[in-house]
């Protein structure tokens, strides 16, 4: 019998792991980490596309605008996954808060993107997209932001949403 030496075994069993990460936990973490429950405030879980259009790569400018909101209000459900095709998921979370309380470089950077019921009308929600490959980075990208997305991302945050 063969045996599979301890180091192989090792990284095999953490690669598993990694991809056992639920689309809808990945989210979830992201904005408990955002709201201060890690040292980066969540720039890991955000994929390199989006950083670099929102931010510019700038870490320190994504932290400070983390850690300038007022995250005291901002109340959302568990995550749910609504699809997910091709190794990438579209993730929601409903406000439990009112839509006041979402810090708004959130939707106003492109890390996520509103959700609105009553045909674009009314904020029910935030969503993201995650790259849920198996061998994927696991990471967020909010996705579109013209037309119907901009105009109820304009719900959240009082004005046209960031451009590129």
């Amino acid at each position: 019998m063969t045996r599979i030496p301890p180091v192989i075994a090792s990284a095999v069993l953490l690669v598993l792991a990694s991809c056992a990460v639920s689309p809808a936990h990945r989210f979830d973490a992201f904005l408990r980490a955002a709201a201060g429950g890690e040292s980066d405030r969540g720039w890991s879980y955000i994929g390199e596309t989006t950083r670099e259009r929102s931010y510019g790569d700038d870490l320190p400018a994504f932290v400070s605008d983390a850690k300038a909101a007022d995250w005291s209000g901002f109340e959302w459900s568990e995550p749910t996954v609504v699809w997910e095709d091709d190794g990438f998921a579209a993730v929601e979370v409903m406000l439990l808060s009112d839509v006041d309380t979402v810090p708004d470089f959130l939707v106003a950077r492109g890390l996520v993107g509103g959700r609105c019921g009553d045909g674009g009308m009314r904020p029910i929600g935030l969503g993201t997209f995650v790259d849920s490959r198996v061998f994927g980075t696991g990471r967020l990208g909010a996705g579109a932001r013209t037309g119907s997305q901009m105009m109820c991302n304009s719900h959240f945050i009082g004005e046209a949403a960031f451009e590129d």
